[in-house]
C-alpha cells in the first residue's frame, strides 16, 4: 500500500470543505512530513545532491502551506524531519555494525529543516493576518533519545516490535515478537516511538509551542 501524497491530501479536503459547506477560521491545520523523504532519498537514485533534495522538499512544503493558506487556512503548524538517521532501521541499514545514528540521513533533516523555518519566515511576511509557527521536533526526539535513561526507559534505540528491529505499521501484529516491557523502549517499531515516548514528545510539543498557537 503506497502513501497518499500531500497532493491528494489536499483534493480530498477540498472535497471535504465543499461537502460540509466550509471550516471554521480558527481551525488549526497541522503538516507533519519529512522522514519517509529523506529515507526515499537514500533509498531511490533520483540523481539530486543533498542540498537539491533538501531544496526540492522545502518547495513542495511550501506549496502545500501556500495551498492551504488557499483555502482558508489561517493557522497552520509546522512540523519539521526528526533526526530520521537515529530511529531503529536507519541504525540498522546505514549505521555500521556497532548501529550507530546514520549521519548523513540526519544532515538532509537538518538541511531540510533549517531551509523550511526560513520559507516559513518568508510566508508569515508575505500572508497578513495568517500565522505560520514552526516546530523543531528534530530536537525534541533527540533530547528524548539521548536522555532517555533519565527519562525512566531502558532502551533508546531498539524497536520493541519486529524482527530484528526491521518491521513497521501493519508488520507489527499478532504474529511479531515482542520486547516484555513496552513502555520501557523509546521505539515501538522500526519508525515510530512507544506510547509513552510520544506522550513525552507531544507534552513538548503543547509546553513549547502552545502559546503561538493561540
Amino acid at each position: 500500500m503506497s502513501a497518499m501524497t500531500v497532493e491528494r491530501q489536499l483534493q480530498l479536503f477540498k472535497e471535504y470543505k465543499a461537502k460540509v459547506g466550509g471550516v471554521p477560521e480558527k481551525t488549526l491545520y497541522m503538516l507533519c512530513w519529512g522522514t519517509n523523504d529523506v529515507v526515499q532519498h537514500f533509498t531511490i537514485a533520483d540523481g539530486k545532491t543533498e542540498p537539491q533534495y533538501s531544496d526540492f522538499m522545502v518547495q513542495r512544503a511550501s506549496s502545500t502551506i501556500q495551498a492551504l493558506v488557499d483555502l482558508g487556512a489561517r493557522l497552520v503548524a509546522v512540523v519539521g524531519a526528526p533526526p530520521v538517521g537515529c530511529v531503529p532501521a536507519q541504525r540498522i541499514i546505514a549505521g555500521g555494525v556497532r548501529r550507530q545514528c546514520a549521519t548523513n540521513r540526519n544532515q538532509v533533516a537538518l538541511l531540510f529543516n533549517r531551509k523550511l523555518s526560513q520559507e516559513i519566515n518568508r510566508l508569515n511576511g508575505k500572508f497578513p493576518g495568517v500565522k505560520i509557527v514552526y516546530i523543531d521536533l528534530y530536537s525534541i526526539v533527540s533530547d528524548v533519545m539521548h536522555r532517555y535513561k533519565a527519562l525512566g526507559f531502558k532502551n533508546g534505540r531498539d524497536a520493541c516490535c519486529g524482527y530484528i528491529g526491521l518491521a513497521a505499521s501493519v508488520l507489527c501484529n499478532f504474529a511479531s515478537p515482542l520486547c516484555s516491557d513496552p513502555p520501557q523502549y523509546v521505539f515501538w517499531d522500526s519508525y515510530h516511538p512507544t506510547e509513552r515516548a510520544y506522550k513525552l514528545m507531544v507534552d513538548e510539543v503543547v509546553d513549547r509551542y502552545l502559546g503561538f498557537l493561540k
